[in-house]
Parts: structure tokens; sequence; C-alpha cells
């Protein structure tokens, strides 16, 4: 269901119109203006910031990057385990020994 559908069964006001004969072509149509914003987006960033600058974004915790906690060493296969805890028991996968 596209949202222009959705916006006149709500009784929105001045919703606007998405092109498109169909529900799936005005949802097209509605995912490639979303496309399209982003893209502009993305160039008004890119012109704000000063020359020679790099956005860097938070970096997770932990020794690997990129994934945050503890790199596994890789010595057997994954498995699936039932661990106990305070809640009770839950799954975990264990990729080393």
């Amino acid at each position: 269901m596209s949202l222009m559908t959705v916006a006149k069964a709500l009784d929105l006001e001045n919703w606007g119109t998405i092109d498109g004969v169909t529900q799936f072509e005005q949802w097209e149509n509605f995912e490639k203006k979303k496309l399209e914003f982003a893209v502009q987006a993305q160039q008004l960033q890119g012109s704000l910031m000063p020359q020679g600058a790099v956005a860097t974004g938070p970096t997770p915790a932990g020794s690997q990057t990129g994934t945050g906690g503890r790199p596994p060493k890789g010595n057997s296969p994954p498995t699936a385990k039932v661990k106990n805890g305070p809640n009770g028991p839950r799954t975990a996968i264990v990729e080393s020994k």
C-alpha cells in the first residue's frame, strides 16, 4: 500500500500526490523520491564540510574494528550452546574453545 493511500485513509490534509496508476507504481515512485532526497542530503553535507575535512563516525567498542567485542580464535567451527544466566537459559553461538 502506498503512503498516499494511507494519507488519504487517515484524511491527512496537504499530503500531495504520488505519480502512478497502481499501488506498486506509487510505492516505487515514492521510494525513488526518498533516494533523491538522500542523494541531495549527501551532496549538501559534502558542500557544508570544510575543505580537507573527513567525516568520521563513532567507532565500535571492543578490540576488533568494525564489529566490537573480542575477535574469534577460529580454532573450531561455530556451534549453538545453551547458557544459563540470571534470567534463565539462553542460546549463544560459540565460535572457539
